[in-house]
């Protein structure tokens, strides 16, 4: 590469203890002169805050940003105080004039370092920083979903529970990459790079188990992974999982197996499902080379997740299935095509929302025992889903004494939509379990329901409505006119994707503010188009993205801090626990 030497001023004009600015070429440049051998240059802004560096106290070789005190070794640009390094430039004389080596440089070359400065500043919680460093990655080349599966990865390693929600984000803002074409992708990958960092900034890497050569067979694998797994031998099911990946296994040998944990139990709100469902399709779209961190994370999570289909909540799931299971391979092989037969999904939905735990599993099998479609029976259990967001009462959400509130019934949703996907991945009669287990999670949030005299009508709005109005609306935290536009929008044939847009439009505009309910906005908009576009031309098509927008106009309290407090008073001074409305 050719060295671009570009004269920056004159010797003379550069006196020893002096410093002048080179502004040229795009570039803002200041020049300082310490000692009469002795000069050197770095951008004049300074990366915090921009604020100009040519105005700043120079000590020896160390300048100080006047404004914030960050401070930078002149030789090299390296921070001493602070967040980020200055880009420092090669000066020479060249007899009476100064010249600054403005070569651009090779930012493909860079890609590792910068990688590793995205590490240590989504570890330090330096959100500026890490802005700066995905948009440098996203000028040098990098493909968006690979800074994505990156801070994935950073999560996998670090967060207490396994991967988190920020993994889940990553995978939902691979739908968003094409809105967003080169730098502008910076918005997207932030809101997944925001979250890994608040769930794991300053934790200790996990350790790795050394891997441990898999049996011949991917059921063999699968048989001992649930054996650790249900035994909860954390160690030996890590190196197991790490020895398939050592020995080159992909997503069509190991993607059972984790389906298989997740059949076995109602995991975490559902968060075992859904976050398996997420993980495979980022590595599918990032790279499988990821895949040696973000698994093992994803196998953490669902190991130490929550087993409630043991909690006495749901009893009768774990009943019912506990008779049915040896039927489940001969139900599902005589069911039915999608949509073929004669089916009352309104009685199905109704029964699923509002007759009780025996009925919503009832529900469920009967349905089967009919010969209605698996993908069919998960299909109402969307509907059922987003009916039971569209009745949250939502004085709940502000009750301090009341446990559950809007992200509680976001996952009925998107563990619906998990459910329907998984169906296609599982080819035995295990996947129905899944419909159950989705019943009974949905019927579970009835106490979260509005009585049936305050639910909010669902009704077109009249005239003519375009796109900005829902957003007026969104903005104003209107629910029932926002409701009423979105719905009037889709049955006029307006762009599904106008509509999702203006709703993402909310958690990416920083109308939320809590990464974490951020989140769940994300996940829920894009599980509500995905059921949106499975459910097709059917009459309650509408009814999930309709749901997603009653919460999203609805009036937020994202701190949830007075709840905490009220619940470590009684719990510390009347050894009362959190008053949670769903058992």
């Amino acid at each position: 590469m050719t060295v671009l030497w570009t004269r920056a001023c004159s010797v003379d004009s550069l006196p020893v203890g002096g410093r002048r600015i080179f502004k040229g070429d795009g570039h803002q440049i200041a020049l300082f002169r310490p000692e009469r051998d002795a000069i050197y240059a770095v951008d004049n802004l300074c990366p915090h805050e921009g604020y100009p560096l040519y105005q700043g106290d120079l000590k020896d070789c160390v300048l100080t940003c006047i404004w914030h005190n960050y401070k930078f070794d002149l030789r090299d640009g390296h921070c001493v105080f602070g967040e980020e390094n200055v880009r420092s430039y090669r000066t020479r004389l060249a007899g009476d004039t100064v010249e600054i080596d403005l070569t651009p440089p090779d930012l493909s070359l860079e890609v590792p370092r910068l990688l590793e400065s995205l590490t240590n500043d989504l570890h330090q919680g330096y959100m500026g920083v890490v802005a700066r460093d995905t948009a440098r990655l996203l000028a040098a080349g990098v493909p968006a979903a690979e800074i994505l599966a990156h801070g994935a990865c950073f999560d996998a390693q670090r967060s207490e529970q396994g991967v988190s929600h920020a993994m889940a984000v990553a995978a939902d803002m691979l739908d968003l990459l094409p809105r967003f074409p080169g730098g502008e992708a910076v918005l997207p990958v932030m809101q997944a790079l925001e979250l890994a960092s608040e769930e794991s900034r300053r934790r200790r890497r996990r350790a790795a188990s050394d891997p441990v050569e898999p049996p011949a067979t991917a059921g063999e694998f699968s048989d001992l992974l649930f054996d650790r797994v249900e035994n909860e031998k954390w160690t030996e099911a890590d190196g197991l999982l790490r020895g398939a990946l050592a020995a080159g296994w992909k997503r069509n040998a190991i993607e059972p197996a984790f389906l298989r944990l997740c059949t076995a139990h109602f995991l975490s709100f559902g968060h075992g499902l859904i976050y398996t469902h997420k993980a495979f399709d980022l590595l599918e779209a990032a790279g499988w080379r990821y895949a040696d961190t973000l698994l093992p994370g994803l196998l953490f999570s669902v190991s130490w997740g929550t087993r409630e289909d043991l909690l006495p909540t749901l009893r009768a799931l774990r009943v019912r299935l506990g008779r049915i299971s040896p039927e489940l391979d001969a139900l599902r092989a005589g069911l039915g095509e999608p949509g073929s037969g004669a089916w009352d999904r309104g009685a199905f939905v109704s029964a699923v929302l509002d007759a009780g735990a025996e009925g919503a599993v009832d529900a469920v099998e009967q349905a089967l025992r009919a010969g209605v479609a698996a993908e069919d029976i998960a299909r109402g259990l969307s509907v059922a889903a987003a009916e039971r967001l569209l009745r949250f009462n939502e004085r709940l959400a502000r009750d301090t004494g009341v446990n559950e509130g809007w992200l509680d019934v976001t996952h009925l949703q998107t563990f619906a939509t998990s459910v329907r996907h998984a169906l296609a991945r599982i080819s035995d009669g295990s996947a129905l379990v899944l419909l159950f287990q989705s019943a009974a999670f949905i019927e579970r949030a009835a106490p979260l329901d509005h009585s049936e005299g305050e639910r909010p009508s669902i009704v077109p709005a009249e005239g003519a409505i375009g796109i900005p109005d829902l957003v007026q609306a969104l903005e104003a935290r209107d629910p029932d006119r926002a409701v009423a536009c979105a719905h009037q929008l889709l049955r006029n044939g307006i762009e599904a994707s106008q509509v999702r847009e203006a709703l993402e439009g909310i958690p990416l505009g920083d109308r939320l503010t809590r990464p974490i309910v951020i989140a769940h906005a994300l996940k829920t908009t894009r599980a509500a188009f995905d059921d949106y576009e499975a459910l097709g031309d059917d009459v309650d098509a509408v009814k999930p993205v309709l749901a997603v927008v009653r919460w999203l106009a609805s009036p937020q309290d994202e701190r949830f801090l007075a709840r905490l407090v009220r619940e470590a008073r009684d719990f510390v001074v009347a050894a009362r626990p959190p008053h949670r409305l769903t058992g």
